[in-house]
């Protein structure tokens, strides 16, 4: 049968605010215009957040009064946290590609206002839709910038989302459930530290996933149960679902089909109620499956037939399709339909085949993308290389330059030096020659008196 992870937990719902915050005080301090913008708007965010699990058209709803207001005071932070707001409710109600448009634009207004955490929750956010789709590449680009930017704002609890939905994407990729059970561990230590429970929830039941993945029943029914026991005291009805997802599977691999049963029906009810379309489609498929390991054909039909139809609506080509597909051509191969069973085998290929082509695409992209990279890195290692050689090129010619003009000054100082000399000399060899003259005239008028004394 198929099994059901535990998304990431989405930073703008907050599960805890039911218990913590009377709804009908937020929506007070709403209309109190008294109050500033901010307080508004900050009471309006938290008042929509109460009805996204439960009622996410109301949220919708609420998202665009938001949003109106914010862009009346033309606050882009505030505008960029509706949007993200009302892509939540769309992402429940499985609009994915409304969904997606409004995280996108959310971005862009996000990255100008500079809310780095608000940005981190985002991209958290469109990364699991593209994990829903299958779209794996993307989704780990998203986490991964998700995963930097709460690094960066210090914010634990985002860090630790972002290990989750790692976390998701290693069990939609085959034999890692080693990293899985790692990126969990480390993503358990954060909530324990910091008391989330909701994160601890989806903790216990990602685990719990992981056993009843590797045939442990016991191990994945005891996270199972504790993950319940959080999800039914905080009132999540999404996580609930989902839990009552791998509960169902654990009871049928145990022989307890009634009881698996009933807790497809509740899941079933439950999505409807919250219209979340992913729920929907992993809950009739799995009933089918369940329905064919009972030979219950036509009514494992109907079911598949409705997890198709959803599929579908998600994106086509995605897991949930493929495996519809399979589901209905089981059923009708055992109720002797041969031409319907040929149809949908095809249909599987099909779709297995395109999401194979797919993925090859995203890797070559990926390839060409990281060749294209390294190609970029050594131009600017040799435009680099280049700057440096022409700089010490012209170095080494004013190095060349200065040394010239050095010995040019160093041999007209040596010059100066040896002509001031040479004058020095001469001056004092006149000096000298003068001093013998006057003493040779002055000796020569003392011999003519001396004459002139003489009888």
């Amino acid at each position: 049968m198929k099994k059901l992870l535990l998304l990431i937990c989405f930073d703008c719902i907050s599960t805890v605010l039911l218990a913590q915050v009377n709804t009908d005080s937020l929506y007070n301090l709403w209309q109190d215009t008294g109050r500033s913008d901010t307080i508004r708007l900050q009471a309006l965010h938290d008042f929509a957040r109460r009805f996204l699990s439960t009622n996410p058209d109301s949220s919708y709803q609420l998202g665009l009064k938001e949003l109106a207001f914010a862009q009346k005071i033309q606050n882009l932070k505030w505008q960029g946290k509706a949007l993200n707001l009302i892509g939540v409710a769309w992402r429940y109600q499985g609009e994915y590609a409304k969904a997606l448009q409004n995280f996108e634009q959310s971005i862009v207004l996000l990255e100008q206002s500079g809310d780095r955490s608000t940005l981190s929750t985002v991209y958290g956010n469109m990364g699991d839709i593209y994990r829903i789709q299958s779209n794996l590449s993307k989704a780990i680009d998203c986490i991964n910038k998700s995963l930097t930017l709460a690094e960066a704002t210090g914010d634990r609890k985002k860090v630790a989302d972002a290990y989750t939905s790692i976390a998701t994407i290693y069990y939609d990729t085959p034999d890692n459930f080693d990293k899985m059970r790692a990126y969990l561990l480390k993503a358990q230590a954060i909530y324990e530290a910091i008391g989330s429970q909701e994160g601890l929830a989806l903790v216990f039941g990602n685990l719990s996933s992981i056993y009843l993945e590797q045939g442990d029943n016991d191990n994945a029914l005891l996270f199972n149960k504790k993950c319940m026991a959080i999800q039914e005291k905080l009132g999540d009805l999404f996580g609930i679902g989902t839990s009552l997802q791998n509960r169902a599977i654990i009871n049928g691999n145990l022989g307890r089909y009634q009881e698996a049963l009933a807790d497809f029906d509740r899941e079933i009810s439950i999505f409807k109620e919250i219209g979340d379309q992913e729920g929907l489609a992993d809950g009739y498929d799995s009933k089918g499956e369940l329905l064919i390991q009972l030979k219950r054909y036509p009514e494992a039909i109907r079911s598949c037939d409705a997890a198709l139809k959803i599929a579908m609506v998600i994106g086509s080509p995605n897991m949930r399709e493929a495996d519809a597909c399979h589901c209905l051509y089981v059923s009708h191969l055992k109720l002797g339909n041969a031409q319907k069973a040929l149809h949908y085998l095809e249909q599987h290929m099909i779709v297995k085949d395109s999401l194979q082509i797919y993925e090859t695409a995203q890797k070559l992209k990926r390839m060409e993308l990281e060749r294209q990279t390294v190609a970029d890195s050594l131009i600017r290692v040799k435009e680099k290389f280049q700057t440096e050689m022409v700089h010490q090129q012209t170095l080494r010619k004013k190095d060349r330059t200065l040394g010239i003009l050095l010995a040019a000054g160093l041999g007209g100082a040596l010059v100066a030096w040896a002509f001031g000399m040479r004058m020095l000399y001469f001056r004092r060899r006149s000096q000298r020659m003068q001093v013998r003259s006057e003493a040779l005239e002055k000796q020569q008028l003392i011999n003519e008196i001396d004459l002139l004394k003489t009888p």
